[in-house]
C-alpha cells in the first residue's frame, strides 16, 4: 500500500467517495415473476426519468431467432438469469458477458414466455409439461417434476416458505383440454441425482388452465385465475395453500384470466385483468373467503398483469388492431374512485406488466410507471402520476395524441417486439429483452467523476486510481475497474494522465434514437519521480509513519532515524516530505522535553535526605505537575507546527483526544494523565 498522499479531482469528489462507500453494493435480487412475493412490480429504486438522461449501457445477443430466443428474465446474486433454446442461462449485470449455463434442460420451452424463478438458493424453470430445479450457484439440475396431464408452461412459478406453485394449459390440445395447477415442495430428497422425480403435493385440475397467469400466495391461501374453458365466464379461485381445495371462487369473470394476480398491500385487496377489457379487485379475509368483487372496464382488451401504488393501479391495453397508435395506451386507474382516470396512448400494446418506482414520491409526489410496447421497436415509456392527476404530464404528441413519453428507443438490431416485463436492481438499471434476442439494460447517464489517487507515483508504476461515477439519479458507483488511461506506465515526464470511462452505447439524445453515447473522460496532475528518488521519499514517509503517537524515552533510535533520512533528502525533494518533517521535528522536541526532565529528576533524587517528610511530598506532587504541564505545552508546539501541514494532508491523524491511529482508543484527560506519569509526550501524529 502506498503511504503517499492522497488527493481528490475536485471538491465534490470527497463527498461522491463518502456517499460511495456508504451505499449497499450487493444487488438487490428479482426474485420472483414481479420482483416479490405480492406479484406487484413497484421497486424504490432511482430509475431513470427522462430520455435526456438515460442511455443503453449494454446489449448482449442470447439467440438467433423465436426457437432459441431467451424468456424472459430475472435476477440472481448479480446475475441476469433466462432460458434459451435448450439451457438455462445467465448474464453479467454489469458487464453484459455470459457468466453461466446449465445442460440441457429436461423439457421443451415452447414459446419460452415464463421468467425463471429464484429463491432458495435454487432457480426453477418451467417448461411445457415439466418443473426443472437447478442449484442457483453451480446451474447443476436437482430435480424434475413431469406432470401427467402436461401442457404449456407459460405462468411464471409462485414460491411460499419452501413450496412452489404452478400452472399449465392445455387449451390448444386436440385432446383432453384438462389442466393441473400443482404444488410441489422445492426439497432435494434426493442429491445424489440431478434428474430425481420429484411428486406434487396436490393437485387442482381445471379445464383449459392457466396461461400467463400466476398465483398469489399468502399465509393461507392461493388465489389464480384460469381460462375461461370455453364458457361464458372464468373462474378466479381460492385454494387452501395446505391441500388445494377450492375455499371460494368467483365465476363471473368477463374473459380468460391471462393476468398474474397482484396483491395490494394498502388497500389489503387482489387485483388482476381479464382479457375482454377489465380490471378486478377481491376483497378475501385471511381464510380465503371471498368478500366480494368489484370490476372496472378498461375500454380495450388487455392480458396486462397490473401494478399498484399509492393508491393508483396500471394497466396495458390494446387498442384495435395491431397497427401503429390504433388506441392502445396505459391505463391509469383511481381505486378509491373505482374508475380509469386517465389513458396515456402508445404507438403499440403495453402487454408486458409494468414497472414502478416511489423513489421520487417525497420529492415530487409522483409513481414513475414504466411499460415496454409489443410492438416494434418496443420503446420503453414512462408516465409520471400521483392521486388527483387526470391527464397525461408533460406528454409527447405523437399521431395528434397524447402519449407517455419515451425513455429509450432500441435501434438496429435490437429493434423488435417486446413481450418481456421490465425488472430493476437497486441502481434503478432497467433489464428487458425483446425478439430480436438481445438482453439489455438501461440506466441513467454519468454527470461527474471523482477520483482519489497519490500524490506522488513511481517511474514504470500503471495508473491506479479510485475512481467513482455520479449518475443523473443520484446513485452513485465505485467504477475503478471500469475506466482506462492514456497511459499504460508513467514516466518522469508524466504531469498529466485522463481517465476515460465509456460505460453506455446509445440513447434517445440529440439526434433521436441510436445516438452515441460520448464517454467520460477527466484530466488529473500527477507527479512522477525517478525510482531511487521515489524511494527515498518513501522511505522518509516510513520511519515518520514508525515514531508512535506517545513519544517516550524508548524512541530515541526511531527518532533519529527518520531524521537521518529527511537531512540526506535533496533539497527539491523535501518539498514531498514537509508535513512528515513536522512530525520528525515535533517527535524530536517532545522527546528532548522528556529527556531534560527525566535529567532533572535524576538529579533531585540523589540529593541528600535532610528534607522533612512534608518537604519531600511537595517535591513530588511539584514533579507530578511538571510533567503535566510539560504535556500540555508539547501538545501545543505540536498543535502550531501541525496546522500547516494538516490543511495539505487528508492523512494527518487525529490529536490527543481523538483516535489513536495505533490502537483506535481515543486519549481523553485520563489517558493523558497516564501519559504524563509513564514519561511519555503525547504528539499529533500524521499517517
Amino acid at each position: 500500500m502506498k503511504k503517499t498522499l492522497s488527493r481528490t479531482l475536485c471538491a465534490a469528489c470527497a463527498a461522491l467517495i463518502a456517499v460511495s462507500s456508504a451505499m449497499c453494493v450487493s444487488a438487490e435480487n428479482w426474485e420472483l415473476y414481479r420482483g416479490n412475493a405480492e406479484n406487484n412490480g413497484a421497486v424504490t429504486a432511482k430509475t431513470p426519468v427522462s430520455a435526456d438522461t438515460s442511455a443503453l449501457y449494454w446489449a448482449t445477443k442470447a439467440g438467433t431467432d423465436w426457437t432459441d430466443a431467451p424468456s424472459p428474465i430475472t435476477m440472481a446474486d448479480d446475475e441476469i438469469v433466462f432460458t434459451s433454446g435448450t439451457k438455462l442461462m445467465a448474464i453479467d449485470k454489469e458487464t453484459g458477458e455470459f457468466s453461466g449455463k446449465s445442460a440441457d434442460l429436461a423439457g421443451s420451452l415452447g414459446y419460452a414466455l415464463a421468467a425463471p424463478v429464484y429463491e432458495d438458493g435454487m432457480i426453477f424453470v418451467e417448461m411445457d409439461g415439466v418443473i426443472q430445479a437447478f442449484d442457483a450457484e453451480t446451474f447443476e439440475s436437482l430435480w424434475v417434476y413431469t406432470d401427467e396431464k402436461g401442457g404449456s408452461g407459460y405462468s411464471s412459478i409462485a414460491y411460499s416458505d419452501g413450496y412452489i406453485y404452478a400452472g399449465f394449459n392445455n387449451t390448444y390440445s386436440t385432446g383432453d383440454k384438462k389442466s393441473n395447477f400443482v404444488c410441489i415442495d422445492v426439497t432435494d430428497e434426493d442429491t445424489s441425482t440431478g434428474t430425481e422425480a420429484k411428486q406434487a403435493e396436490w393437485i387442482y385440475t381445471v379445464n383449459d388452465g392457466w396461461y400467463c397467469a400466476s398465483a398469489y400466495i399468502s399465509d393461507n391461501y392461493v388465489a389464480v385465475g384460469a381460462e375461461d374453458g370455453g364458457k361464458e365466464f372464468a373462474v378466479f379461485s381460492v385454494l387452501d395453500k395446505k391441500t388445494g381445495e377450492v375455499i371460494d371462487s368467483y365465476d363471473k369473470v368477463k374473459g380468460d384470466i391471462r393476468s398474474t394476480v397482484v396483491y395490494d398491500n394498502e388497500t389489503g385487496l387482489c387485483c388482476f385483468t381479464s382479457a375482454n377489457g377489465f380490471f378486478y379487485t377481491a376483497d378475501i379475509d385471511e381464510n380465503g373467503n371471498i368478500k366480494e368483487v368489484k370490476e372496472i372496464d378498461l375500454g380495450g382488451a388487455t392480458t396486462c398483469t397490473p401494478v399498484v401504488a399509492n393508491g393508483r393501479a396500471y394497466v396495458g391495453v390494446n387498442g384495435t388492431g395491431w397497427t401503429a397508435y390504433n388506441g392502445s395506451g396505459i391505463a391509469v386507474i383511481d381505486m378509491a374512485e373505482g374508475k380509469v382516470a386517465y389513458k396515456a396512448e402508445t404507438m403499440g400494446y403495453p402487454q408486458a406488466a409494468g414497472l414502478l418506482t416511489t423513489a421520487y414520491t417525497d420529492e415530487d409526489g409522483y409513481n414513475y410507471v414504466y411499460f415496454t410496447e409489443n410492438t416494434q421497436p418496443s420503446e420503453i415509456r414512462y408516465i409520471k402520476d400521483k392521486k388527483g392527476v387526470t391527464e397525461v404530464v408533460d406528454p409527447s404528441v405523437e399521431n395528434g395524441k397524447s402519449c407517455a413519453p419515451v425513455l429509450f428507443t432500441p435501434a438496429g438490431e435490437q429493434s423488435q417486439y417486446c413481450l418481456c416485463s421490465l425488472i430493476c436492481d437497486e441502481d434503478g438499471t432497467l433489464y428487458f429483452k425483446n425478439d430480436s434476442s438481445y438482453i439489455m439494460a438501461v440506466g441513467s447517464t454519468v454527470t461527474d467523476l471523482g477520483c482519489e489517487y497519490s500524490e506522488l507515483y513511481k517511474e514504470g508504476e500503471a495508473p491506479d486510481f479510485k475512481v467513482t461515477a455520479k449518475f443523473a439519479n443520484g446513485v452513485t458507483k465505485d467504477v475503478s475497474d471500469k475506466v482506462t488511461y492514456d497511459v499504460d506506465k508513467f514516466g518522469t515526464d508524466d504531469i498529466t494522465v485522463t481517465l476515460t470511462y465509456g460505460y453506455a452505447l446509445y440513447s434517445d439524445g440529440e439526434n433521436g434514437a441510436g445516438t452515441e453515447v460520448k464517454p467520460v473522460s477527466e484530466t488529473v496532475d500527477v507527479t512522477v519521480l525517478a525510482a531511487d528518488d521515489y524511494d527515498k521519499v518513501m522511505n522518509v514517509i516510513e520511519l515518520a509513519d514508525a515514531i508512535p503517537a506517545t513519544v517516550t524515552l524508548k524512541d530515541k533510535e526511531t527518532i533519529e532515524n527518520a531524521e537521518k533520512a529527511y537531512a540526506e533528502l535533496d533539497e527539491n525533494l523535501k518539498k514531498y516530505v514537509e508535513e512528515y518533517a513536522d512530525v520528525i521535528k515535533s517527535a524530536r522536541e517532545a522527546y528532548d522535553k522528556l529527556a531534560e526532565e527525566s535529567s532533572s529528576s535524576s538529579q533531585n533524587s540523589s540529593q541528600p535526605e535532610s528534607s522533612s517528610s512534608s518537604e519531600s511530598s511537595s517535591e513530588t506532587e511539584s514533579s507530578s505537575d511538571t510533567d503535566s504541564s510539560s504535556v500540555t505545552d508539547s501538545s501545543s508546539k505540536t498543535d502550531s507546527s501541525d496546522s500547516k501541514a494538516g490543511s495539505s494532508s487528508s492523512k494527518a491523524a487525529s490529536n490527543a483526544n481523538s483516535a489513536n491511529p495505533a490502537t483506535g482508543a481515543g486519549l481523553g484527560g485520563l489517558a493523558l494523565a497516564a501519559a504524563a506519569l509513564a514519561g511519555a509526550v503525547v504528539i499529533r501524529k500524521r499517517k
